[in-house]
């Protein structure tokens, strides 16, 4: 048990003041203590510039510390991306290859029935001139692309797509019908602020008549010809 101080007895010297009610007050030292009586804790910041509210803002919520804003992809980037896939089939149709060509200004054009790739806008306009049949300056041809699926690293501004191509062709010698199916795989890069084709890749699936597409044998010996 506790002793009780005797009040008739002297003040022992050795002993610390009792604080009163003032500046460096109970009240005051409270007022800046941990409830839990554990002892004086720094006043709490309040929100402002540089606050706590302000740091959580810019925190990563798993707690780990400030981090910088990730850049997101925009519709905008999607878009740009979706009108080059587009723009390559509305080109080709219509007999424009020096415009088709010059999407690939900073890109490798490649297919799964010819190993070599071509390079920059000139070996393009080279390769579409000297292979495809124009009739009235035209194909008669309608290339149909679709189950676009287009991915954005917006980090490190390039980007992905994989689509579907069937190209429909009439002719007064030929009916109106498939001549040939497959699929594109499309790199880019944003140079400049402006996408471009990085690489294109031709993936040839179902073969059909092309004998009025193609100026040369569209099927090497190294494959088989639709029967």
């Amino acid at each position: 048990m506790a002793a009780c101080s005797d009040p008739t007895r002297p003040p022992d010297p050795s002993a610390e003041p009792t604080p009163t009610a003032g500046s460096s007050s109970l009240s005051d030292l409270a007022a800046r203590s941990d409830p839990t009586g554990s002892g004086p804790v720094e006043p709490t910041p309040t929100a402002g510039p540089g606050s706590l509210s302000d740091l959580a803002a810019r925190s990563d919520p798993t707690g780990s510390g400030p981090v910088e804003p990730t850049p997101t992809a925009g519709p905008g980037d999607r878009d740009a991306i979706a009108a080059l896939v587009y723009a390559y089939a509305e080109r080709l149709d219509a007999g424009d290859f020096e415009a088709l060509a010059q999407l690939f200004t900073h890109a490798t054009l490649r297919s799964d029935r010819r190993p070599e790739p071509r390079r920059g806008s000139a070996q393009v306009l080279e390769l579409y001139t000297r292979t495809v049949a124009l009739y009235d300056g035209t194909p008669h041809t309608k290339h149909v692309i679709t189950n676009v699926v287009i991915d954005v690293d917006a980090p490190t501004t390039t980007a992905t797509a994989r689509s579907y191509f069937t190209v429909l062709q009439a002719r007064p010698e030929l009916p109106l019908q498939v001549i040939i199916a497959g699929r594109y795989h499309d790199r880019f890069a944003r140079l400049d602020g402006t996408w471009w084709f990085a690489d294109r890749l031709i993936l040839a699936d179902l073969l059909g008549d092309l004998r009025f597409h193609l100026k040369r044998d569209p099927f090497p010996p190294h494959t088989e010809r639709p029967t």
